[in-house]
């Protein structure tokens, strides 16, 4: 029983540690940088396909379709990694 507890103990002190370590200013801030960054990514990919379209349509080559797809994964793999 004294070597449960003792597993029990320390896989609560784990669990805590690792629900504190979001509560610090600091982490909470490196965690916006990287949910911006995301964002801006997205927004660059955006203007770059936008682009890349325009120029396959030109060519006969346009598939609207595909890149209205490419956009809506886009914006769905930034909204799954960043917070609100």
């Amino acid at each position: 029983m004294v070597i449960y507890d003792g597993i029990a103990e320390f896989f609560t002190m784990i669990s805590g540690l690792g629900v504190e370590i979001f509560t610090l200013d600091w982490v909470n801030a490196v965690v916006k940088l990287f949910s911006l960054f995301g964002w801006t990514l997205f927004v660059v990919g955006l203007v770059v396909s936008a682009f890349d379209l325009a120029i396959e349509y030109q060519n006969g080559r346009a598939s609207i379709h595909g890149t209205a797809i490419n956009w809506i994964k886009g914006f769905m793999a930034v909204s799954l990694f960043t917070k609100p």
